[in-house]
């Protein structure tokens, strides 16, 4: 299975020979992001300095075949010499492969169709890449979950796969999507279970409207004890409503390893895999006010920038779930340059489960964040600048109460 994919992946990488006389055209999105806060482990003041970056790439060969690459590299501390230490075991810095994908598209009167063949974390639930791509909008996710995971963003269960694809876009800013592709089983102990995926995906663009949907099984390949028997369903939706100069509401639902049968004493859906993410935005001419629900699973929340302490508080918890307020305030200009000023109040607990939300939430882990921030263009990119307080954590932990964040992107 793994090398019909492999030897599918690079027959359409190939195929660019058939554009070999046209010039292809090359675009790319690069981005840097450090974060200085106090090393969790240390009992004195000791600051480290983390940092991500991703670049992607795109070869676009006259809209018929696109060859796409993105790639991520996260370090823990950059100032230790163990990053660049060759052949080392004990190095804190990994590489990923985001995306390596092959489209051909095929057009039609009133229709495209794109066949693609892909490695990575491809279009994946809760990103809105998908949408990006298929219908050329703007970015509509959250300003809570921004993060420099890549162009995709952080997405809410990021599944590594190989794969095919088949993407229909039709009139009527219609698109239907059909994917078959060989990854993990979702399972909570025990070792990774081998399996096939198959996933149905439809959106569309309204007057008032832009959804997302998604839904597949992972069908597992072989039996490993009590884990990966079963079929495991999973469901993702997306959703803005509203205008930009109106009252919109952004909307984010999934569930992941729904089980379609366990034993009679073990329940059908956890609540560690459900997320959602339910967000008001109220506008007050260029400023802002939105208000945000949300349960997010600790592996997407530790590549969010204004979750990061969170994570970095809690880093064995299945999730975070909690209340944001945002105040945003827009097209802000100092002379030729413009910006926008924010600030996050977030309210959050780790680990919290349906029991503790209808019975009691003192026994759960809170904290408290205030996040200033700033987003200035400049030099053909965007300068992204906050700091994250630990209201909770200021009077009896400071060194560990406040982090900084500073990061740059750009596209070319």
């Amino acid at each position: 299975m793994k090398r019909t994919l492999c030897a599918a992946l690079f027959s359409l990488m190939a195929a660019s020979s058939i554009f070999a006389l046209e010039k292809p055209f090359f675009s790319g999105a690069v981005g840097l992001l450090t974060t200085i806060a106090n090393k969790t482990d240390s009992d004195s003041f000791d600051p480290g300095c983390g940092a991500e970056s991703y670049f992607a790439g795109q070869l676009d060969f006259s809209g018929r075949l696109f060859l796409r690459g993105e790639f991520y590299v996260l370090a823990d501390d950059i100032f230790n010499a163990r990053i660049f230490k060759s052949g080392s075991t004990e190095t804190n810095a990994q590489f990923r492969m985001e995306e390596l994908s092959a489209t051909c598209v095929f057009n039609g009167d009133k229709s495209s169709h794109y066949i693609s063949a892909f490695t990575g974390c491809y279009e994946p639930i809760g990103s809105d890449i998908f949408l990006q791509r298929q219908f050329g909008i703007k970015p509509i996710q959250s300003n809570l979950t921004n993060s420099y995971h890549g162009v995709q963003g952080a997405s809410l269960f990021p599944d590594y796969t190989m794969g095919l694809s088949y993407t229909g876009r039709f009139s009527g800013d219609n698109a239907l999507g059909l994917t078959a592709s060989k990854g993990k089983l979702a399972v909570t102990t025990g070792n990774d279970v081998d399996s096939l995926n198959f996933d149905a995906r439809f959106a569309k663009l309204f007057n008032k409207a832009t959804i997302d949907m998604v839904a597949g099984v992972a069908v597992p390949l072989k039996k490993d004890g009590d884990n990966g028997k079963n079929p495991q369903l999973h469901m993702g939706f997306s959703g803005l409503f509203g205008f930009k100069k109106s009252y919109m509401l952004y909307t984010q639902l999934g569930i992941n390893r729904f089980v379609l049968k366990r034993s009679a004493d073990d329940s059908s859906v956890r609540f560690d895999d459900i997320y959602f993410l339910v967000e008001p935005r109220i506008p007050f001419g260029s400023l802002y006010l939105n208000i945000a629900a949300f349960s997010i699973p600790l592996d997407s929340a530790a590549e969010m920038v204004y979750l990061k302490p969170m994570v970095r508080k809690n880093p064995t918890s299945q999730s975070i779930t909690g209340i944001n307020i945002n105040f945003v305030q827009e097209d802000c200009r100092i002379n030729t340059t413009k910006f926008t000023f924010g600030i996050h109040g977030t309210v959050g607990f780790a680990g919290l489960t349906m029991d503790d939300v209808i019975d009691d939430l003192r026994d759960s882990d809170k904290m408290i964040l205030i996040t200033p921030y700033t987003n200035v263009e400049i030099s053909g990119g965007k300068l992204n600048a906050s700091v994250s307080l630990a209201v909770d954590d200021l009077a009896d932990d400071a060194k560990n109460a406040v982090s900084v964040n500073l990061g740059f992107r750009t596209s070319f």
